[in-house]
């Protein structure tokens, strides 16, 4: 994967709103926990769109990556490797 894939998987982990009362109880007594308590909808909304924009990116990414590299259009083979064998 990239780094701009890796860096998007970091972004979406740090992102991810279901962290936010972990961020909270992190920056409790802080004039920026005070400010994330006050505006606790606006910034569950907006970490919720930079995560959903987030995981966007990887998932186009990992999909280009294997359309560049061939990935998905495999014949199928049996266990044995036989070429002509087909799913029924």
């Amino acid at each position: 994967m990239p780094w701009k894939g890796c860096l998007s998987v970091g972004l979406a982990v740090l992102a991810c709103p279901c962290h936010l009362p972990l961020l909270l109880g992190g920056l409790a007594g802080t004039a920026l926990g005070g400010w994330l308590g006050q505006h606790t909808l606006a910034v569950t909304l907006g970490m919720a769109g930079i995560f959903l924009c987030a995981l966007v990116y990887i998932f186009r990414s990992l999909t280009h990556h294997k359309a560049r590299s061939g990935a998905g259009h495999e014949q199928a083979t049996d266990p044995v490797g036989n070429e002509s064998w087909s799913h029924r």
